[in-house]
């Protein structure tokens, strides 16, 4: 499938997130993804802490020698609070300019439309610092996976 490139300007935001190492044969744990809206739905709806947007993944590395990223799982929020609980943090991505592409289907398709991303960056000179993917049309929404749409965005210098 061929994915289109935009080139744009990410307008910052703030998530609120779970964040931990995660090794990349286990990003696709259904119990992590569970646990970590769970949490921070939870916790924003407990602490009146608007949600102002899709479940979100935010990659902050990924070191390839030892198989991990640094991953923040979670909701963009208004305002900045400061969570009082062990396991969630304010994330604050600043204005950036980004690279973005539609991945409409399965889950399972997200490899190849990263890979394609990356591939434009390359090809453009480009290097990402931080990744994000927002799933604007999930399964929680529709069950047919024919009908998500995952915005993905590579944030740059």
């Amino acid at each position: 499938m061929h994915y289109e490139m935009k080139k744009t300007t990410f307008p910052g935001k703030s998530y609120l997130i779970m964040r931990s190492e995660v090794e990349f044969k286990n990003i696709s744990d259904k119990d992590l993804w569970e646990k970590a809206y769970e949490k921070t739905y939870g916790y924003a709806k407990e602490h009146d802490v608007k949600i102002i947007g899709p479940g979100s993944a935010i990659y902050f590395s990924w070191d390839m020698k030892r198989n991990v990223t640094d991953l923040g799982i979670g909701f963009s929020i208004e305002g900045n609070p400061e969570p009082k609980h062990s396991e969630l943090s304010v994330c604050h991505l600043k204005e950036s300019k980004a690279v973005t592409t539609l991945l409409r289907g399965a889950y399972e398709n997200l490899k190849d439309a990263h890979e394609q991303v990356m591939n434009y960056m390359m090809e453009q000179k480009l290097e990402a610092t931080t990744t994000i993917e927002e799933y604007t049309v999930s399964s929680m929404e529709k069950p047919d996976p024919k009908d998500w749409e995952t915005n993905i965005i590579y944030l740059y210098n």
